[in-house]
């Protein structure tokens, strides 16, 4: 871990420390934002379910797709994002972007990834295989 060295200055020139700074934003309520501790920790009565892919070679295009929600801080709040990938190809067949979060754009961003066996053999669905016109900050 990394020793900070910065010592925080008062604008009429009076040098306080760390410790100081952390007693003054306890008493005035003012919390940083970052993740505190044991924010990964289960909940009374949470179940863990099996990991259905351990052992399974993804060899193939098509063969495991995988979602993923992430949220995106704004300054009226937050916006989620949900990507449908692939596997095996690591392309993202879908993605919607929401304000709240809903199972509406989950649905949708994996109802428009399409039903399995959509990906022809190179792994990129048709529409989104790159082209030169897709890219034009790459030279020909």
């Amino acid at each position: 871990m990394r020793e900070v060295r910065v010592i925080a200055s008062i604008p009429d020139g009076v040098f306080v420390n760390r410790k100081h700074i952390q007693r003054l934003m306890r008493v005035m309520g003012i919390e940083t934002l970052y993740p505190k501790r044991k924010t990964s920790a289960r909940g009374p009565g949470h179940r863990i379910y099996p990991y259905l892919l351990r052992g399974l070679a993804i060899t193939r295009p098509n063969q495991v797709w995988c979602s993923d929600t992430t949220y995106i801080p704004t300054a009226r709040g937050f916006c989620y994002l949900v990507a449908i990938m692939d596997w095996a190809t690591r392309a993202v067949l879908s993605w919607r972007l929401a304000t709240t979060l809903e199972a509406d754009s989950c649905v949708e961003a994996l109802e428009e990834a399409g039903p399995p066996g959509r990906c022809s053999p190179g792994g990129l669905p048709p529409p989104w295989r790159p082209t030169p016109a897709s890219r034009p900050w790459r030279r020909p």
